[in-house]
């Protein structure tokens, strides 16, 4: 008796990368990008209110560029994956969290500075 693997023969099945919930991956991720581009120019246009001053305009800018990343991530994720879109997938995750929680980090430290 011979063992054969349940594989044997080796058949080709095309597999989908684009569904439904690939659609909504990316809708989820164009409305972020929509909600992220929005807060930027609310930022902005209120950058001399007192509110925005204290927040530094500078560390919400790269909280949101940080999220716009993670959007843009999220969107190439989402596509047919191929060598390019693997990589900037994984690039614009890691810059894009690194944007984002390094400046909270350092910010949340030098709070606990003043404090202590």
């Amino acid at each position: 008796k011979t063992f054969f693997p349940r594989s044997y023969p080796r058949s080709i099945r095309v597999n989908q990368y684009i569904n439904v919930a690939h659609y909504g991956g990316i809708t989820m991720a164009a409305i972020c990008i929509i909600l992220v581009v929005v807060v930027s120019i609310s930022t902005y246009t209120n950058r001399k209110k007192k509110a925005i001053t204290y927040a530094q305009p500078i560390f919400l800018y790269l909280l949101q560029v940080g999220l716009l990343f993670i959007c843009i991530g999220a969107i190439l994720n989402s596509t047919t994956p191929s060598q390019g879109t693997c990589t900037a997938t994984q690039w614009f995750l890691l810059l894009g969290y690194s944007l984002e929680l390094v400046p909270l980090l350092v910010k949340i430290a030098a709070i606990n500075k003043i404090h202590q």
